[in-house]
Parts: structure tokens; sequence; C-alpha cells
């Protein structure tokens, strides 16, 4: 091990030193530090790095640089919450992740300054996007598989928004290390069937369990929804339900929700659709709860679909909405995330005479000296009596992710109709999506039962995708007929596993279940040139850059 002054005593990580240190005399053992029993007791995911040489002075810097930039993200981004070091979740958070592109960043680029760190991780995660898929199954959960729900991270802010809600959901996102409900801002529900919804009252109560401690509830409902912490998007009747639900089971939560409908028109609805019940809540007999902010009832646009559903602002993600061919009225959503940060070509600058320093940051934010004159990005910049703008050397903008989630459907070309208005209209420039994610309940054999029950199957999705032009494909909503992937051509129930069990159970032998591989075979048939997986519970799912063009 290192003696005390050697190159690894100045350059290896605190932890590591301080253990060379008490194993060759170096430091007697009742000297050492307070917090290395704890460190001993608890060691961190990734240990903290110390890459500066020791300092003349006898006292030594209690700061990393780790806990710069991370006072500097908190300063930018309050709301990602606190940080414990030994806590697995909160080490895959997303403040974790930003210490984690600082260092890679910081290898990349050892001369990048404090200032242009933060920015440069900004652009990163910007690239960056997460599905979590908490549940993967059709029709209710079972012991191999869950009932729907996915949650879409966001690594630069945090947020979390969860996609379709099925029995048990709230069980799931709490197994899962990725998985913050605290988090959770918006819920969108496809449709109305009790394996995309049940589970929804149960998991706003468990929010509440774990929500933040600074949410408030205002004393009257007829307060603006933007006060609401979390908002429920989703068809006409899922105001009803939530609110039934929580008034008959006298739920009181800390926090407040919204939920925001999608006005149904007899288009989007099934060929002799009837409804078997109230779709509103009487304002009577069932008024708002305590919790409970007005939502908005949002119209279709002339061409049917539903735009900007989150009523969101230009600098965030869009959502928009088409309605999808089912047995009861189902939806499908397209979130379309913001253009990344435009990159600064520090070479360009260079030629044009900008020294390093700030006034490189100039061209890229909006800070700035008296001399500068303000344009949509960046700032122009006075050079040796020559104006540098920042068109001039800052790199074309990256497009966000195109993500397409779709409800249950056995037809979904709504979906390409949609991305073909957007082309129309301006609003994304090219007809491509980054990734489906996309039902695919049973194999092409059971192409007919399939359509019958509202389902699709893989060889009718992978085709819609490859008219997209659809970079990754993700098949999910299995019927619980196949078997998950590790339990392939074997029986699923673990009774059946545990010879004890079976023997004296005296029971039928059940048949093997085929396997969900099936249905990846089935797919990867089609000329597709994209990515096709199959999602699988409690399995996190990275979404590939955008490529640039």
């Amino acid at each position: 091990m290192s003696a005390l002054g050697s190159k690894r005593e100045k350059f290896a990580s605190i932890i590591r030193r301080i253990d060379g240190m008490l194993k060759n005399g170096a430091l007697a053992h009742e000297n050492r530090p307070v917090w290395y029993d704890v460190y001993k007791a608890f060691p961190p995911r990734v240990e903290p790095e110390y890459s500066r040489p020791v300092p003349a002075s006898s006292v030594r810097d209690i700061l990393y640089l780790e806990d710069i930039e991370r006072s500097e993200a908190f300063r930018k981004y309050q709301r990602l919450g606190l940080i414990n070091l030994f806590k697995v979740t909160d080490n895959r958070s997303t403040i974790s992740r930003l210490i984690s592109k600082c260092k890679q960043i910081r290898k990349m680029k050892p001369d990048i300054t404090e200032d242009q760190l933060l920015s440069a991780v900004e652009e990163e995660l910007q690239k960056d996007g997460e599905i979590v898929f908490l549940g993967t199954g059709s029709g209710y959960p079972s012991p191999h598989r869950g009932a729907s729900g996915l949650i879409l991270r966001d690594l630069q802010c945090g947020d979390q928004w969860l996609f379709d809600c099925g029995e048990g959901t709230q069980i799931q996102a709490q197994r899962s290390p990725y998985v913050h409900l605290g988090r959770v801002s918006h819920i969108f529900i496809s449709h109305l069937h009790g394996d995309h919804m049940y589970g929804l009252p149960g998991l706003l109560c468990t929010i509440d369990q774990k929500g933040t401690a600074g949410d408030i509830v205002l004393e009257t409902t007829a307060e603006s929804n933007a006060e609401a912490s979390v908002n429920i998007y989703g068809p006409q009747g899922l105001r009803r339900f939530i609110r039934l639900a929580l008034a008959l089971s006298r739920t009181h939560m800390k926090y407040t929700y919204a939920v925001h409908e999608l006005i149904l028109r007899d288009a989007h609805r099934p060929v002799g659709w009837t409804e078997w019940t109230a779709l509103e809540a009487d304002p009577i007999h069932d008024p708002p709860l305590h919790c409970e902010r007005s939502g908005r009832d949002i119209h279709a646009a002339a061409d049917g679909f539903w735009y900007n559903v989150t009523n969101a602002d230009s600098g965030g993600p869009l959502v928009h909405s088409m309605a999808l061919q089912h047995t009861i009225p189902s939806v499908g959503w397209l979130v379309l995330k913001p253009e990344g940060a435009r990159s600064l070509c520090v070479e360009t600058a260079r030629s044009l005479g900008v020294p390093d320093g700030p006034l490189m940051g100039e061209l890229k934010q909006n800070k700035s000296p008296d001399f500068v004159v303000l344009v949509p990005q960046g700032r122009s910049v006075l050079v040796n009596g020559q104006v540098i703008l920042p068109d001039q050397v800052l790199m074309p903008p990256v497009r966000g992710h195109r993500i397409a989630i779709m409800g249950d459907s056995y037809d979904s070309r709504e979906l390409e109709r949609l991305v073909s208005s957007l082309c129309d209209q301006k609003l994304i420039t090219s007809p491509i999506l980054d990734v489906l994610v996309h039902e695919a309940t049973l194999e092409q054999g059971l192409a007919e039962d399939a359509r019958l029950k509202g389902h699709s199957t893989p060889v009718e999705v992978t085709q819609l995708a490859a008219r997209l032009h659809v970079g990754l494909l993700i098949l999910t909503h299995f019927s619980q007929r196949y078997a998950a992937l590790e339990n392939s051509g074997m029986a699923c129930d673990p009774a059946a596993k545990d010879t004890s069990v079976s023997e004296t159970a005296n029971k039928p032998i059940r048949k093997e279940k085929p396997s969900v591989k099936i249905l990846l075979d089935q797919a990867k048939s089609v000329g597709f040139d994209g990515d096709v997986i199959l999602a699988e519970d409690l399995v996190l799912i990275r979404i590939p850059p955008v490529p640039k063009t």
C-alpha cells in the first residue's frame, strides 16, 4: 500500500488513501477520521475522488469537485431534492446522473471551466432519456408479469411521467430503484379498462405517503389547476372514477391533483358504442374533493387530434394525442421533447478572434456585460471592434426526442396521420419517430382472436413502425399465456417448480406456456430497419440519442 506523501497517496481515492496509511502505519488507528467507520460500514456506490496534490497548508479542502457541482445543480434545479450517498435509489437518481456526467465531461475536456461545465452537462442530459417498465402484461397482473404501466424519466429536470396504471403499479414502482413516486408530476391514462387504471387510486395514496412535505392543500377548489401537484390526463370518465374512489374510501391527501379529460366525439368511439353509466360526476352528490383542483376539458381540433394536452409552454415537452381503435375509447400519446441547446464550436470562435473565457459563454448564453446585444439564443460580442454573432459560432440545434406511447389498439394508423399533420404544420421537420411503445398482445397465428379483443400482433405493429421510420420499437402488453423470457418453456407456477410441493399437491400438471420470444421473432421477420425489443417488468431502457442530420 501507499506511504504518506507517495504519488498514490496524493492521487488515489480518499478511502483507499486512508486504508493505506492505516495499514502501513503512517496513520495511527485511533487518529483515523471520524467518517472512516461510517464509510467502511456503508460503502458508497461510487468512491469520492481526490485528484489534487496535497496542499502546502496543513488544513485540506473540505469540499470536493462533486460537492461544488452538486451545489451548482441545486442552485439551478431546486426541485431535484436531497441525495443520500448511502441509498441505492439516490445513487441512481437524477442528481447522481448529473454528477456522473460532470466526471465524464471533465475527463473528455480537462480544460473546461466551472462556468462551462454545468451548461455542457445540461446539453448532454437533454440528449438522454429513460423508460422504466413497471408492468408489461395484459388483462390482469400475474406472478410473472404485472399490469400495464411505465415511467418516462426526464434526466434534465428530474420529472417522472407515468403512462397507464394497472393493478399493482404502486408496488412495482416501489420495487424499482429508478422510480421516485414523489417526483411523479404527470399521469397519462390511455383508456378506462381496469388493467390500465385500477391501480390509480392506490398509487395516488402512495404518492401522498412518499411525496414532498412542501406540498400545500388549499382550502377552496376554485384555485387554478396550475396549483395541482399531480396532473392526470385521460378520456372522459376518468375524473369521476378517481373522485368516487377517493371519496368513498374517505381518503385525505396532503397534496393536490387535477384531472384533465379528453372530450370524445362519436368518431372516437367504437361502432355501436353505448355508455353503461354517466361519464361526468354529479356536481351535487359527488362534489370535487378538498384535494382536487379544477381540470380542463380538452376538445379535439377539427382534424380529430388533441394538441398540446398538457398546455405546455414553448420550453417544455409537448404531448399530442390521437384516438385508437379498441373495444372502448382508447388513445395514444406522442411526446415531443424540445430542441437541445446549440453547442458552441470553440474552434470557429477562436478563429474569429474570440478569446477563451467569459466572451465564449456570452455567445452561447444570456448572461452579459453592457456591450452585448440580445439575440434569440446567446448574445453577440465585440472583439477588436468586430461584432461576432452567435449564429457564426453555434452548431445547428439538435431536435428533441419523439416518443410515441400507444394504448390498447388493433389499428393505430391515426399515429401516422398525426405525424403527417405535424409535418404539414411545420411543427416537426420530418416524419420520423425515435421510440414507439406499442402493445403486441398475441402472436400472428391468433390474429383473428386479437382483432376481436381489440389488440395487435407483432407483425402489424412492426409494419407501422417501418412506415414511421422508428428507431427503436418496444413491444409490451403481452398476453399472460406467454411465459416470461427467463421462464421460457417452463411452468410459471412457483409450486410446480418445487418438487416437495408438487409431489404432495396431487394436482394435474399444468401445460407449459409458450415463450414470449415468439412475438419477438415474428416482429423481426418484417422488413424493418430499426431495433425491436421486448419490454420486461422493472427493466430500464435508455432512449438512444437523436441522430445528427
